[in-house]
């Protein structure tokens, strides 16, 4: 009975937040580690039935939740296009961020383009693993150019102000143009579109290379 209540307390603290995915999966390990060794989890010490079938229940759904996308983040890094298109169909698939990190993070441009499609997929979403908290900057600095316009091309991408510094950090005068026309470009809260094109041209007088196109294309 204590197992089972320390699990429904594991999934209930991680409850509507986004780190949800990691709890169901300490979860649904720590289920599948017990049924291996053949560890019941025992809720008949509970006084209440009605209590301990809910609690059981919710143990199993965490379990079967946490699979599928666990399944998809695995699928999304190894580039199976396959697997990835029937996970996609399942509708216990819920965590798109993170599977849209790891298709960028593993250089997945097919993987990218399948998940971008899909309209549960958040093409600018905050993103916790990288330094700048964003993920179309992070793809930019890391010079992954054709999955970055993918992004940029999606219909609800709102790209940061800061993607446009990140673009003239890694030299490229095609992206900064195509950020610098982009309807929907984002500063950050308290800063104008101006001030984004300013940080830009900053970065660009600080950086060694005499980038004058780029320069010309800022202002």
């Amino acid at each position: 009975m204590e197992i089972a209540r320390g699990l429904e307390a594991l999934i209930a603290t991680f409850e509507d937040s986004p780190h949800r995915t990691y709890g169901l999966r300490l979860a649904a390990e720590t289920i599948i580690a017990l049924e291996k060794d053949d560890v019941m989890i025992d809720v008949k010490g509970s006084t209440d039935t009605a209590e301990s079938s809910f609690m059981m229940e919710r143990l199993q759904l965490a379990a079967r939740e946490y699979i599928p996308n666990d399944e998809l983040l695995r699928a999304c890094s190894a580039g199976n296009a396959i697997a990835v298109r029937a996970l996609l169909a399942d509708p216990r698939v819920t965590n798109f961020t993170d599977a849209l990190f790891f298709a960028c993070k593993k250089r997945q441009t097919e993987i990218v383009r399948l998940l971008l499609a899909d309209p549960r997929t958040d093409p600018s979403p905050k993103q916790r693993f990288t330094m700048t908290n964003d993920l179309l900057v992070h793809v930019i600095l890391e010079g992954d150019l054709d999955i970055a316009r993918l992004i940029i091309a999606h219909p609800q991408s709102s790209p940061a102000g800061l993607a446009l510094s990140a673009a003239c950090t890694i030299g490229d005068a095609n992206l900064v143009r195509e950020l610098m026309h982009h309807p929907r470009l984002t500063p950050k809260d308290g800063q104008t579109r101006e001030d984004c094109i300013r940080l830009a041209r900053t970065t660009q007088q600080l950086l060694i290379t005499d980038r004058k196109d780029i320069m010309k294309i800022l202002g």
